[in-house]
């Protein structure tokens, strides 16, 4: 992806090949856990079905495995443009920005 611009709140606007799904920052206190934002996101059918693939060892965030159902989306770890790289399974592969 590629930064070409910002908003009037900061926010990085992207260019990117990869199907772009953003999420604001204070939502993530509701959902904090990042199976429960891509279930929100309506990336996956459901919770179950996210938990699945982590269990499975199909679900990726910033190209490491992720093995923790509860594992959270955590803004901190996040750089700016505060975008994570997810790959599910072999092929699925999304950006999920968090907006200030």
């Amino acid at each position: 992806f590629q930064v070409v611009g910002y908003d009037d709140k900061g926010n990085a606007r992207l260019d990117t090949d990869l199907p772009l799904y953003t999420v604001h920052a204070n939502t993530l206190t509701h959902e904090p856990t990042l199976v429960g934002q891509l279930a929100a996101l309506g990336v996956v059918p459901s919770k179950g079905h996210a938990r699945r693939l982590v269990r499975d060892g199909g679900y990726f965030v910033n190209r490491a495995c992720v093995r923790d159902e509860m594992h959270p989306v955590d803004i901190a770890a996040l750089h700016a443009p505060y975008v994570m790289h997810v790959r599910l399974g072999k092929k699925k592969n999304l950006l999920i920005q968090v907006l200030q």
